[in-house]
């Protein structure tokens, strides 16, 4: 039984339909409120989230999570040549992108970068989003973001770059909603 007033179901994450004069019912996996079945739609997209790789000669990899009703894409950002090379020495950032991937379909994503990762909703557990704070002499206290996604196979650890806050995508109420207890967020 789902509470009064759910938009989407606690279980699986699926959009709960009102029906007038019934009580709600929950959509198949693929369904949307804009369309039929296959008319899946981009409810999140949280940029420029970093995997260290060890050694500093290869640098981080940098991914943006795109978040559906059914699943996260990890989209494993690609630079080529000399791009790349300034990237992964801290030249040059991440570049910006992922604003369009709000629109586009999630198939185009995964076409367009094929290399990305994707986690089904019903497969995850949770995702944990903490604040830690670091010291340099330089630049005194800096803060940064840890976010861990848990699956039912296997953890994922990423993070932002220094002051960069993605509390702000992750505290979208439409994400908040599809994952309800599933998005842990921690500022310390």
């Amino acid at each position: 039984m789902l509470p009064a007033g759910s938009k989407f179901c606690i279980d699986c994450g699926a959009l709960v339909l009102d029906v007038p004069g019934s009580s709600p019912e929950v959509m198949a996996a693929g369904e949307s409120a804009q369309g039929p079945k296959g008319a899946e739609k981009v409810i999140a997209v949280i940029p420029n989230l970093m995997k260290v790789r060890g050694l500093f000669l290869k640098g981080p990899s940098w991914h943006h999570l795109v978040v559906t009703p059914e699943r996260i894409i990890v989209v494993q950002k690609t630079v080529k040549g000399l791009l790349r090379v300034k990237q992964d020495i801290g030249v040059i950032g991440p570049d910006y992108e992922y604003s369009f991937m709000k629109s586009m379909k999630p198939e185009r994503i995964l076409e367009e970068n094929p290399e990305s990762q994707v986690i089904p909703l019903a497969d995850l557990v949770n995702i944990t989003v903490t604040k830690f704070v670091s010291y340099s002499k330089e630049d005194g206290m800096e803060t940064y973001w840890q976010v861990l996604l848990t699956t039912k196979k296997e953890a994922l650890k990423l993070r932002t770059d220094y002051h960069e806050d993605p509390g702000e995508y992750f505290r979208d109420p439409a994400l908040m909603q599809l994952l309800g207890e599933r998005l842990i967020l921690q500022d310390r």
